[in-house]
């Protein structure tokens, strides 16, 4: 029986090349430079057999709490991991306004367990938007134009937001 756990702390830079070099295999994912992962507060880490496998960032915003980027590594996709992660920040974070968004299905799958549920941009609180566009123009340059595009043209599907206010 595999060994898991997770915790918080800052990630390691093994841990960091690690994500870099298979951004590739996460589509769902925007790209993310070295500087932006060593910049990320007090991650939650999984570990399996003490070996990393994922990791889950938690941005403080005002009022709510934004997750993600959530990532798993390739090879331990679709084995429920995941969905443990997610579990456990949300259990730790149960008592603040949570906020989510993906174009993974699984992700949204995952997070209606947790009784968030989807709601439209628009439908957005208004410190959520402020914060997705001056994230989009933060990060906006050409590797960033470059991994956009094509996503764009996936048929995986749309970019959808999901929250769980606090209770």
């Amino acid at each position: 029986m595999p060994k898991i756990s997770i915790f918080q702390r800052k990630l390691a830079d093994s841990e960091i090349m690690l994500l870099l070099s298979q951004s590739p295999f996460f589509p769902d994912v925007g790209l993310y430079a070295k500087k932006t992962w060593e910049g990320f507060q007090n991650p939650f880490i999984i570990l399996k057999d003490d070996k990393f496998i994922g990791v889950c960032v938690v941005i403080p915003l005002e009022n709510w709490l934004k997750l993600g980027p959530v990532i798993i590594l390739k090879e331990f996709q679709g084995k429920g991991y995941g969905k443990r992660l997610l579990s456990r920040v949300v259990e730790r974070y149960r008592a603040n306004n949570l906020y989510i968004g993906s174009s993974n299905k699984k992700v949204g799958h995952i997070v209606k367990g947790l009784n968030f549920r989807k709601i439209s941009y628009m439908g957005l609180p208004g410190e959520i938007k402020v914060f997705l566009l001056r994230q989009f123009w933060e990060r906006l340059n050409l590797n960033f134009i470059k991994d956009a595009i094509p996503k764009l043209f996936r048929k995986s599907g749309r970019y959808r937001y999901f929250i769980r206010p606090a209770g």
